[in-house]
């Protein structure tokens, strides 16, 4: 509600106010979303998909700090972070 107050344009709050305050949880995954690996996968790659996508949505949150990324992704060390970026080719 706090949120919803705050962003309200006008005198009163809305219901368009609410939702426009709501924020959106991650979803989470399932087993039905893990491809058959009947024929072979490479796990290696699955990994390295998935720390793209994290890595480049806190270097977007943190507008590119490396350090509060690092803290977000729970990696206790920038460094380790840094050298992902290089491995993964992230702009």
């Amino acid at each position: 509600m706090l949120r919803a107050s705050i962003w309200a344009e006008g005198d009163e709050i809305t219901e368009a106010d609410f939702q426009d305050a709501m924020l959106e949880r991650p979803k989470k995954s399932t087993l039905d979303e893990i491809p058959e690996i009947g024929s072979g996968v490479d796990i290696n790659e699955v990994l390295d998909d998935t720390r793209k996508k994290y890595v480049s949505q806190a270097l977007k949150q943190t507008a590119g700090n490396k350090k509060q990324a690092a803290k977000l992704l729970n990696i206790t060390n920038y460094q380790t972070l840094t050298n992902w970026i290089d491995k993964l080719d992230i702009q």
